[in-house]
């Protein structure tokens, strides 16, 4: 075989090579972005939904209790047991938690 002939089967060879490096590596970027992308958008998920039960949890504090402590009502860990009160706020909130969990379960299957 030729010099030449020698050298450009090197150069296709070589070039080959570099295709596969390049895809491989791309292939491992790639997937390591998505998986930091994945985590970065349920962090700031969990931001948000805990910020929602903190507000949710505030505002059921003073609108709803203070309007019943005006009333002279109120909220009871016994609310069930005591005419004219309801939960307090952790109760409500986890009774929201049971109730979104319930109609949304379907929603948050891994695939």
């Amino acid at each position: 075989m030729s010099y030449v002939l020698q050298k450009r089967k090197n150069t296709i060879v070589l070039i080959f090579l570099a295709f596969i490096l390049v895809g491989a590596a791309a292939i491992f970027v790639i997937r390591d972005t998505g998986n930091f992308f994945v985590e970065k958008q349920a962090e700031e998920v969990a931001v948000i939904v805990g910020t929602f039960a903190k507000t949710a949890r505030s505002v059921y504090s003073k609108e709803v209790i203070g309007k019943l402590r005006k009333d002279e009502l109120g909220a009871s860990v016994d609310y069930q047991a005591h005419k004219g009160f309801v939960p307090i706020p952790a109760q409500y909130l986890k009774m929201l938690g049971k109730a979104t969990t319930e109609k949304t379960a379907h929603l948050l299957t891994v695939h």
